[in-house]
Order: structure tokens, then C-alpha cells, then sequence
């Protein structure tokens, strides 16, 4: 017997069902996600050789929960060239191997940290300035004193990919973000890709003196991170998910107090009223060591003393659900706030905003998605020679298409409604406008692999049209009179290929021996 998939109620009733809003009920929410996931009182500190990647997966990973692992970054080159003997950043080393590539650089002492704020230079002249008289003699008076400028993501891979400065522990190397059309089979494959759905990389290097520091935030399209201290040290303020609510304004736009540190103070206490409440573990990260931050998890960061450190966005199955739901409502408020009926209706312009506004839009968490379930497709399983690693492995498997499978089903209706139907009506022939269509369990192909109901609404009047807004702010969501992915359909059709082959693989409805974990509950009705 197939079991729900991705723990989300059956979204395509046998029979007919009219659906013609990207949304598909059953679909969790991002605040159901978020609380879901569950807290801890404190950060656990393990030996690298004490915590096997499986035993991290299972541990933390798939638990959504912080961890600090120390001895990471012994052998790396990075550590033995980039460092003093006594343990402090040698920018003077990195300014002679690296002194050309441009890096962004913040002021700490500005009281916005966005884009617009960074400027760009040369790394020779940031380290020149790290050299500077003037920035020993405010070192010396102390570090309230000190210009505080601090590098931030620096895409040190991208720029020098053959130097190896470190190895990706092995913890967390499964990276669908940034391995996703990274070796040479996809680059050979995806050579003929829009740019457009090739997210940029999410490994950066992070360089700062004493008393620089990050405001409080939750990482790109909720995805996981990680951060290994090569030297220094570093102070963290994590809140758990269940408790970012307190953090929020209460203007309701979502924004997180900068500083939690500040949250009783009656001006702080203004915006954000109940930020004292998210009660922050405090973590202190030693040089060597690096820290898990989950999914959905704010933090801030302070650099305790001059501090270098690598730093990786990156997700896979076990969040890919998570990122799947915020980009939905990203992508929802995006629309709802564009003046113009014909930009709202423009899905392309929308995704393009929605990467500028999230790292990555819904077409490039596609692209990721049906890369990472192909992986896990073509993965080979243990042995039949041994029947219970067999059974453990095939029903790993299972599960990792099952965190998969209904996210990226649900983003294809979402994102190519009238794509969707294109593809249906190759399969099943013509629409009639006004009738509707759903699958019966005999047709065969694309329709039930997916479980999709579609129907091609009926044109409506002006009257009926403006009536209709009025009743439904958002009604502009139930189609995109431009496709995002028109130009690319050829993507769609690889995607809509892959679920079928996940839909029809003989592990995928396994039942499993082992108790399946709690997933977030979809109680709320559609917008």
C-alpha cells in the first residue's frame, strides 16, 4: 500500500475538482513548518571523529537541530596559509595570493546592513586598511574604538576554484544547492540552460576584526548553514523557530529586531514589542570548530576577536519542503504588492524579483529539485547479499523521495498552471473552455503519475472580473498570463519525467519498518 506522501493529506480527490489557484490544499505552510520543528535548551559540542555524517543526518539534520563540531578544520590549507602562528587572520599572506579579487565589505557601525550599504573593493586595499596606523591605534584604544569593517560573502570558490583552501566535511556535504549542476556531467548537460535556473553558489568567506558582526536573520530560502571558524572566535544568539514570531515588527511586514540584545530597551520595545520573549541560546564558537544553524532557525553573530571563517548555504531532501513553502509565500507577497495587473500576471518578472528578494525563485528550486530526485533515483542500494542493509538502505531511500516527491509536485502546479495543462492535453487531448479535467486511476502517464487536476477557467466579463477582485484581493494569482518558465519548457517536461519515474519506482510506496516522523499539519483553508 502507497503511503501519504511528504505527510501531506492526498491532494487530488478521485472525481472532479475544480482547481484553478496555485494552491493545492494539504500543502504546509511555512508556519507550520515552523513549528513543527522542535527547540533545545543548549548547543551540544561533539569531536568530528566522534560523530559519523549518518549518525549526524539522523541526529541533527533530519531532527532540524543545532550542533557544534569541533577538530573540522585540522588539515585544511586554508588553516596553514591563511593563519599567524599566533592564531590571528594573516590578511598580509591572503593579500599576496589574493590581492586582486574584489570582495564586499560592510561597515558594522552603519545602522543597515543591506546591499546597498556594502562596497567593493580590491582585497589588497581591505587589507591595507587592516595594516593601517590608524587601525592599530584604534585596536590599541580598544575595540568600541576600532572601525569596524568586516568582509562578507566573498565567493572565495568561485573565485579561485582550484586552490582547495578546504574540504566540505563530509557531515555536510550533501549539498543539493550548491552541487546542483556543479560536476562535469550536468555542466555538459545543463551547457544549453538559462542562466536563469542556475542559482549562484552560497559558499562564502567571512573576514572581520574584533566587535564586527551579522544582525539577527534567518539564512537564504530557510536552508541550512554552516560556519567553521579557520581562526577566532565567535558569539551566536540562535532562536529556535517556534519563537522567531517574537522577534517579528509589529507592522506585520516580517522584519526581525536587529539586535535581540536590545529587546528591552523602550525604543526597541516600540517596533518589536515581544522580542524579549525568544529567549536566545547564547553559543561561543572556538577556532576549529564548526556550527549546524537548522533550517528556520535567526540568529545574530558577533566576532568576539579578529575572526576568519568558511560559511555554506546549502539544503537537501530534508528541507527541501520547508524552502518549497517560503518561496510560495515570498512569491505570493511579491505579487500582492505590484501595482500593475499585467506585471502581477508576469511570471518571469516575478521570479526574477523573487531572486533578488531570496537568493533563488521557485524555477531554480525546480531545477534543484528534480536534480536532487534524480540523484536519488539513480542511487545504487547495498548488497542483496545482506537483506537488512538492504531493507535500511531501500527504505532511506524511500523516505528521501518522499521529502521530494509532493514539494516539487505542488511547485509545478503552483508555478506552470497553463504549462501543467499543455503538458496534460498532450497527453489527453483538448481542454473545452469552462470544463474541467481530473485524472482517473486507468489513464496512464503524466496526469495520474502526478495526481494533477487542472481546468481551463471560464472567461469572465469586467463586471464579474471586478466584482471577483473585490471579494478576492488576490484573485490574480489563479493563473500567469506569462509563463515563468515559456522560454525554458523543455525544463518543465524533464521535471514532469522525473516525478513520473519517482511516482513509478518500486521503492517509492514501499511500507516502511521504521515510525515515520510528524510532519507539520496543514489545518488553515487556502488564501
Amino acid at each position: 500500500a502507497r503511503r501519504p506522501l511528504g505527510g501531506a493529506p492526498s491532494v487530488a480527490p478521485r472525481g472532479r475538482c475544480r482547481t484553478t489557484m496555485p494552491w493545492i490544499p494539504g500543502q504546509p505552510s511555512l508556519e507550520d513548518w515552523e513549528n513543527r520543528f522542535p527547540s533545545c535548551d543548549a548547543v551540544p559540542t561533539v569531536r568530528c571523529e566522534d560523530l559519523s555524517p549518518d549518525a549526524f543526518r539522523a541526529e541533527f539534520m533530519s531532527k532540524n537541530l543545532p550542533v557544534m563540531i569541533t577538530g573540522i578544520t585540522d588539515d585544511w590549507r586554508a588553516r596553514r596559509e591563511w593563519v599567524t602562528k599566533d592564531g590571528q587572520p594573516d590578511v598580509v599572506a591572503m593579500s599576496e595570493l589574493f590581492g586582486d579579487a574584489k570582495v564586499l565589505v560592510v561597515d558594522c557601525d552603519e545602522a543597515i546592513d543591506t546591499d546597498l550599504k556594502r562596497r567593493e573593493l580590491p582585497f589588497r586595499e581591505f587589507a591595507s586598511w587592516w595594516q593601517s596606523s590608524e587601525t592599530r591605534k584604534r585596536a590599541a584604544a580598544g575595540a568600541a574604538a576600532r572601525e569596524k569593517l568586516y568582509v562578507k560573502d566573498w565567493n572565495f570558490v568561485g573565485d579561485f576554484p582550484a586552490y582547495g583552501a578546504y574540504d566540505t566535511p563530509p557531515h555536510v556535504r550533501d549539498d543539493w544547492l550548491n552541487d546542483c549542476g556543479s560536476n562535469e556531467d550536468d555542466k555538459n548537460e545543463n551547457e544549453n540552460d538559462d542562466a536563469r535556473l542556475r542559482p549562484g553558489s552560497f559558499r562564502f568567506v567571512y573576514l572581520g576584526v574584533e566587535g564586527t558582526w551579522t544582525p539577527m536573520h534567518v539564512d537564504v530560502a530557510r536552508s541550512y548553514s554552516w560556519s567553521a571558524n579557520v581562526c577566532g572566535r565567535k558569539k551566536w544568539l540562535m532562536v529556535p523557530p517556534s519563537r522567531v514570531k517574537y522577534l517579528r515588527h509589529r507592522d506585520g511586514s516580517g522584519r526581525l529586531i536587529p539586535d535581540v540584545r536590545a529587546a528591552r530597551i523602550a525604543s526597541a520595545r516600540a517596533d518589536f514589542p515581544d522580542a524579549s520573549l525568544a529567549a536566545p541560546l547564547t553559543v561561543h564558537q572556538p577556532p576549529g570548530a564548526l556550527l549546524f544553524v537548522p533550517s528556520c532557525w535567526a540568529h545574530q553573530v558577533h566576532n568576539e576577536t579578529d575572526c576568519l571563517s568558511i560559511n555554506h548555504n546549502w539544503f537537501n531532501d530534508c528541507t527541501f519542503g520547508v524552502s518549497s513553502a517560503y518561496l510560495r509565500d515570498e512569491s505570493r507577497t511579491i505579487r500582492l504588492g505590484l501595482p500593475d495587473r499585467d506585471d502581477r500576471a508576469d511570471g518571469v518578472l516575478c521570479q526574477r524579483l523573487l531572486a533578488r528578494k531570496a537568493g533563488i525563485n521557485q524555477l531554480h528550486l525546480g531545477s534543484i529539485g528534480v536534480w536532487g530526485l534524480r540523484r536519488v533515483l539513480d542511487s545504487t542500494c547495498a548488497s542483496e547479499a545482506n537483506s537488512e542493509a538492504l531493507k535500511r538502505e531501500k527504505r532511506h531511500r524511500a523516505r528521501r523521495l518522499d521529502n521530494v516527491f509532493q514539494p516539487l509536485r505542488h511547485l509545478v502546479h503552483e508555478t506552470h498552471f497553463f504549462a501543467t495543462r499543455d503538458v496534460c492535453e498532450r497527453e489527453f487531448g483538448k481542454f473545452k473552455e469552462g470544463n474541467e479535467y481530473s485524472y482517473r486511476p486507468c489513464h496512464p502517464g503524466v496526469g495520474s503519475s502526478l495526481g494533477l487536476v487542472v481546468s481551463a477557467p471560464r472567461a469572465r466579463s469586467p463586471t464579474e472580473e471586478t466584482s471577483r477582485a473585490r471579494k478576492e484581493a488576490d484573485a490574480f494569482v489563479e493563473s500567469f498570463d506569462v509563463d515563468p518558465w515559456e522560454e525554458d519548457a523543455d525544463r518543465l517536461a524533464e521535471i514532469v519525467d522525473v516525478l513520473r519515474r519517482a511516482a513509478d519506482d518500486p521503492v517509492f510506496g514501499e511500507e516502511s519498518d521504521e515510525e515515520a516522523p510528524e510532519e507539520p499539519r496543514a489545518d488553515r483553508q487556502p488564501p
